[in-house]
């Protein structure tokens, strides 16, 4: 290992970004950003791109990508609302455990905010996870039968 590091990532589950602003904020303060990762990277080159194909009158390629962005973003939202609510902290682990097993095509448009359809089919729809609902009934009872 040649270093390790360790910070803080937003994971808001409410709130969407705001609309692009003169000058353009772009990152975090921008929100733009995976709401469900943390992660500004992506985003940024994806504006950057845009923003270099679209140099001269940028206005209607920013408003199309800002609205599939807040598509998007609305996905981890929910995907945060039911992580970090529906499941106690010791129990969060099955959400990602069921996560990572969905096809890699699938695992990568999630990375990517560019999910489809059926990707959020694949995300939301069949039995939950085990431990989902425990945060809101802490009765010791119910959490051990979700081992």
């Amino acid at each position: 290992m040649l270093r390790e590091e360790s910070g803080v990532l937003p994971m808001p589950w409410r709130g969407l970004p705001p609309a692009p602003t003169r000058p353009l904020k772009v990152g975090y303060g921008g929100g733009w950003f995976h709401p469900a990762t943390g992660y500004s990277a992506p985003c940024a080159l994806r504006m950057a791109d845009l923003l270099a194909r679209h140099w001269r009158a940028p206005h209607t390629a920013l408003r199309c990508e800002w609205r599939r962005h807040r598509r998007q973003f609305r996905l981890g939202l929910l995907l945060n609302l039911l992580a970090f609510r529906g499941f106690a902290p010791d129990l969060m682990w099955h959400s990602f455990a069921r996560f990572y097993r969905l096809p890699l095509a699938t695992i990568g448009r999630f990375y990517r905010l560019q999910s489809t359809a059926v990707d959020v089919a694949r995300l939301l729809l069949g039995r939950p996870p085990r431990g989902f609902g425990s945060a809101w009934w802490p009765n010791r009872k119910i959490r051990e039968a979700c081992p």
